[in-house]
């Protein structure tokens, strides 16, 4: 469904995503078609959560797969930054490297700037990957 600020689809949650810790927090899709929060640097994130389901697996939830949305950073990073997956899943904006033996889960590019962890700033959608065959930096 379009959306003013992008494309929105509705999605089955495969967990209880009806938690603070939800909010605007990236997601996947796992083996049974339903919506996961992203928490690993292996996760393909297909977009961000856009409101908090009821409670239970099974609830219907919406993400946001391109354009632009709030997302919770759990790192600084400057507007213009690449927003990507890191360690444990972290969202983060600077000071990751590219390396032959690891892959890289863009989220978008951040349009604001984020001082501390835990900020919601808005961020350009677009899901993609760095190969981990590339030489590559993102700062």
């Amino acid at each position: 469904m379009a959306q003013a600020g992008g494309y929105d689809k509705s999605f089955k949650a495969g967990a209880d995503l009806n938690t603070t810790t939800s909010d605007f927090q990236p997601v996947y899709v796992n083996s049974a078609g339903s919506v996961r929060i992203a928490n690993s640097t292996t996760h393909k994130v297909i977009g961000i959560l856009q409101n908090r389901p009821k409670s239970g697996t099974g609830a219907a939830c919406v993400v946001r797969s391109v354009g632009y949305s709030k997302i919770t950073v759990n790192d600084t990073c400057t507007a213009g930054d690449q927003i990507v997956m890191g360690s444990g899943g972290a969202l983060r904006g600077s000071g990751l490297s590219i390396t032959a033996a690891t892959s890289r889960y863009i989220v978008g590019d951040a349009i604001e700037t984020s001082g501390a962890s835990g900020t919601v700033i808005e961020i350009f959608l677009r899901p993609s990957i760095i190969a981990g065959t590339l030489s590559a930096a993102i700062d």
